[in-house]
């Protein structure tokens, strides 16, 4: 497979490094939860698209595998994740390339609700993993990840609220531990270095308290297994670092768009002095991969909505 290369599109639902978008915090996040199951530990990732979450548990884990249903995806992966611990192969979840009890871990992350055979992906989950093996799986939130916003997501075909997926994991494995997981607006107070949990405060100008329990989760995340499982502790992720990147995206994206909008004007106004535009000196719009505006990321409306104007003005310009 390594001797193969085949383009990986960005189709709007895989995560890509590339991204700017609070998503990636959200993914990150999981992952970084995720390695502190895996060390030492060998560890099957299962839709491990780009390849970029079983390369960051490769760092930790005895070995990786990681299994996608896209042919491209496992292949790029191998290009350019693969070394002596993580390997990536094509495969289904509901049907995975592997002997039975192979794995002390198996992660699976924005993954079930893609799929109508649920119960088949669980089943074969299960038949993968040792005794004392744990399933690290997340889903997200039907209650305040579709129907809050009214969004749809045309790649989620079987999405599920809390209830439905605690109990579907529930029917597989008889021990659970259950978090939730919400992107907030945060400021961390924090001793140096840090040594113990952290309490999570919200509020107005009109008052502050303690909060114990997140109120609007966007996705569930769940250690399951046929033992006891371990709790997961309360966490944070520090994302500042790729939200000033993310910003500075979005800036440039604004000034490609405006720089876009002032060329139609020229257009424009040549067409209304008479004069000829289809002259080589017209101006030269880039496409859209070169200005910032492809990888939309699926709930992202904003950038949805640039990426529609962009693409609209690219046809209104090539009409002028």
């Amino acid at each position: 497979m390594n001797d193969v290369k085949i383009p990986l599109e960005d189709a709007g639902e895989r995560l890509l490094p590339t991204w700017q978008h609070v998503c990636v915090v959200e993914h990150l996040h999981r992952y970084a939860v995720a390695a502190s199951f895996a060390t030492g530990k060998r560890v099957l990732d299962i839709a491990s698209g780009e390849g970029y979450g079983s390369n960051l548990l490769a760092n930790v884990a005895e070995r990786v595998l990681g299994v996608d249903r896209s042919l491209a995806a496992a292949v790029n992966a191998c290009h350019k994740y693969g070394r002596a611990n993580v390997q990536f192969v094509q495969g289904d979840a509901t049907s995975i390339p592997c002997p039975d009890k192979t794995f002390d871990l198996v992660v699976s992350f924005e993954t079930i609700e893609h799929l109508y055979a649920q119960e088949a992906m669980l089943t074969e989950i299960e038949r993968v993993l040792t005794k004392d093996g744990l399933l690290l799986i997340s889903s997200p939130d039907k209650k305040y990840h579709g129907d809050k916003d009214g969004y749809i997501n045309d790649f989620h075909v079987k999405e599920l609220y809390e209830k439905e997926f605690l109990d579907l994991v529930g029917s597989r494995f008889p021990y659970v531990t259950h978090m939730r997981q919400q992107v907030l607006t945060c400021s961390a107070l924090c001793p140096a270095p840090i040594d113990g949990p952290l309490p999570l405060f919200a509020g107005t100008f009109e008052g502050t308290s303690l909060l114990t329990r997140l109120s609007r989760p966007s996705f569930h995340v769940v250690l399951a297994g046929h033992t006891p499982t371990p709790a997961i502790p309360g966490s944070l992720f520090d994302g500042t670092d790729l939200a000033e990147a993310y910003a500075a995206h979005q800036g440039q994206e604004i000034l490609n768009l405006k720089a876009y909008v002032e060329a139609l004007k020229a257009q424009l106004a040549a067409k209304d002095a008479g004069l000829p535009t289809d002259r080589p000196e017209k101006v030269s719009l880039p496409s859209e991969q070169e200005a910032g505006l492809c990888s939309v990321c699926p709930g992202e409306k904003i950038k949805a909505g640039l990426a529609r104007l962009y693409r609209t003005l690219q046809g209104v310009f090539r009409h002028v």
